[in-house]
């Protein structure tokens, strides 16, 4: 009854550790930014015009849809299209925060390559959480 119950147990362990599945090709490539700046102030301003684009676009697409749902019945037969709006706003935050990872990557990059001291980098970094 023991060798039953610890094969039932590994079987079950195997099957909670297994590799995740790829991703196709495609998936893994949406949005793909290429952070090209080479000064900290131009990764400061590609972030900030990506934050406020991402945030334009949202804004602009959710008054869009307020303008078509007036009442609750109009709600009601279009709460299709407000789960959509509300599903491509998650995965456009999810997106911008990866982009911005990789904002922040290239401004840590191009500090650490700098030739000034640790206590110079160190204060330049926390540029990372101000500007980014």
């Amino acid at each position: 009854m023991k060798k039953l119950v610890c094969l039932g147990l590994c079987l079950i362990l195997r099957g909670c550790t297994s590799t995740p599945v790829d991703k196709n090709d495609a998936e893994r490539k949406v949005n793909v930014i290429e952070v090209s700046a080479s000064t900290i102030d131009e990764i400061e301003e590609m972030a900030i015009k990506d934050v406020e684009a991402t945030k334009t676009k949202l804004e602009s697409e959710r008054d869009a849809l307020s303008e078509k749902i007036t009442d609750f019945d109009v709600y009601t037969k279009k709460v299709d299209k407000v789960k959509s709006y509300y599903d491509d706003a998650l995965k456009q935050t999810e997106l911008l925060s990866i982009r911005l990872r990789k904002y922040a990557y290239k401004y840590a990059e191009l500090i650490m390559n700098e030739d000034v001291s640790y206590k110079v980098k160190y204060k330049d970094l926390s540029g990372i959480y101000e500007y980014i």
